[in-house]
């Protein structure tokens, strides 16, 4: 029995440096300068994102950013349910108002959210009575089951 157990504990204590040592090179690469760091102080979040041609702009990784076409605003994607990279989980706590952050390379950019609405899920992005220089964070509602919930944020 003590051998089995030791066994066990040989084989978890392997998995679990194999896993500690690919999340640590994850966490590298997302602070690494390839990466922009949105940060919203209201739900204690701050995480790296990256840009279209990158290979961890994926939402398999936690934020995506979404293709943009020209005057098009930033799309910032996410899961909000409650696996490793739903990272837009407590997203439906903010409110008008609220501010959040964008870091990259050195600057700083300050968001207010100017407008919160839900729309269906159809596939079709909603962009309408937004600027360029807005920036969107997409995410599925928790709240309001079969829609999807955009914040609006306008640059200060």
């Amino acid at each position: 029995m003590l051998r089995n157990f030791c066994l066990f504990s040989l084989i978890v204590c392997c998995l679990f440096s194999k896993a500690y040592h690919l999340a640590k090179n994850d966490l590298l690469h997302a602070y690494s300068f390839n990466s922009n760091v949105l940060m919203i102080p209201k739900i204690s979040f701050k995480e790296p994102f990256y840009d279209t041609m990158d290979p961890y702009n994926d939402l398999n990784y936690g934020i995506m950013v979404l293709d943009r076409k020209d005057d098009a605003p930033l799309v910032l994607a996410s899961h909000s349910g409650d696996g490793i990279h739903s990272y837009f989980k407590h997203l439906e706590k903010l409110s008008i108002n609220d501010e959040f952050f964008i870091l990259s390379a050195g600057f700083s950019n300050r968001y207010v959210i100017k407008d919160i609405f839900y729309k269906e899920k159809d596939g079709i992005l909603s962009l309408s009575n937004v600027s360029s220089s807005d920036v969107i964070l997409l995410t599925c509602s928790k709240k309001v089951s079969n829609k999807q919930v955009y914040f609006i944020g306008k640059k200060v």
